[in-house]
């Protein structure tokens, strides 16, 4: 199963040369991405000599740029997380709201499972699999062999390659139908946006239990935390948690 640090490793690689981390993947998608790369290149080459306008060679450069976004979020997606299954269990999945009054923050995500309440609790409660869908968790180490109440928790986080770990505590723990999650910043619980995962599994009400047959259930994420920075202003960081929260979605979708 491929690992964080592959999928951000091919990310940078293909954001500095669009087709690298495709090569990187062992994808056949690095051959477009080779050639697009040096169409853009050729062109920059040719028509540099003859237009020199300022605006010519920023629209270049922007191209450039977008190539090797687009590229790097391609090779990270080659190597996400996918499930053995070809049937789709999730049917849907909603940021149902986001919200940030003062410095708390609060976001929701809920998502619609074609499996019943004890299955999809089954994937939830191993910790270690399931918190590593989250698209900058790494790796989750127990300090004890079972989770419960109380049980200190290091998350090893990876963001765009960048390395760092955090530090929590399972706050609660409910068999078969949720867990709380606390995450916070190795420098202190005030700093680095502090805040607690809620999880809960139940079963669709009777009037929407089934879609084509399809028993279903929901899974809820609800995040709790603390606009803590003095830099960056809170409205930008809750549209930075928005895009982190479907971006989640989209790694549950393929991976649950």
């Amino acid at each position: 199963m491929p690992q964080a640090n592959e999928k951000w490793a091919a990310f940078l690689l293909s954001l500095v040369v669009p087709g690298a981390g495709q090569l990187a993947a062992g994808s056949v998608w690095c051959v477009p991405w080779f050639l697009a790369a040096a169409l853009l290149a050729g062109v920059w080459h040719v028509t540099g000599t003859n237009l020199t306008g300022a605006l010519w060679h920023a629209g270049q450069a922007g191209l450039l740029v977008v190539l090797g976004l687009v590229s790097a979020e391609h090779a990270k997606r080659l190597l996400e997380r996918r499930r053995a299954a070809s049937d789709t269990r999730v049917l849907k999945s909603s940021l149902m709201y986001s919200s940030i009054r003062r410095s708390a923050v609060r976001l929701r995500l809920e998502v619609h499972v074609a499996e019943d309440a004890d299955e999809l609790w089954r994937r939830v409660s191993d910790l270690q699999s399931f918190l590593t869908i989250d698209p900058f968790h790494e790796k989750i180490t127990l300090m004890r062999t079972e989770p419960a109440p109380g049980v200190h928790v290091v998350l090893w986080h990876n963001t765009f390659g960048r390395r760092s770990v955090r530090f929590g505590k399972i706050l609660r723990w409910e068999e078969g139908r949720g867990y709380a999650l606390s995450d916070l910043s190795q420098r202190g619980p005030h700093r680095d946006f502090p805040h607690v995962f809620f999880i809960l599994v139940e079963p669709m009400n009777a009037g929407a239990e089934s879609v084509n047959g399809q028993v279903r259930s929901r899974l809820t994420i609800d995040v709790r935390g603390k606009w803590t920075s003095r830099w960056i202003p809170a409205a930008v960081g809750l549209c930075w948690m928005r895009w982190v929260m479907r971006e989640h979605a989209r790694l549950l979708r393929k991976a649950l």
